[in-house]
């Protein structure tokens, strides 16, 4: 049986901690109307800024 690489064992570890760290937006970030634009949004859409 072959040996796994250190390197295979990095990236999973990066990616296991990427996803234990991410967080998603609040619902009260949700943005529902934009000035000068009638209707509904096609998409959701959130206010804030990326930190």
């Amino acid at each position: 049986m072959a040996k796994a690489s250190p390197s295979f064992y990095g990236i999973g570890c990066l990616l296991l901690s990427l996803l234990l760290l991410a967080h998603s937006a609040p619902e009260s970030a949700v943005v529902t109307q934009i000035p000068g634009f009638s209707g509904t949004l096609p998409s959701k859409h959130y206010a804030g800024y990326a930190y």
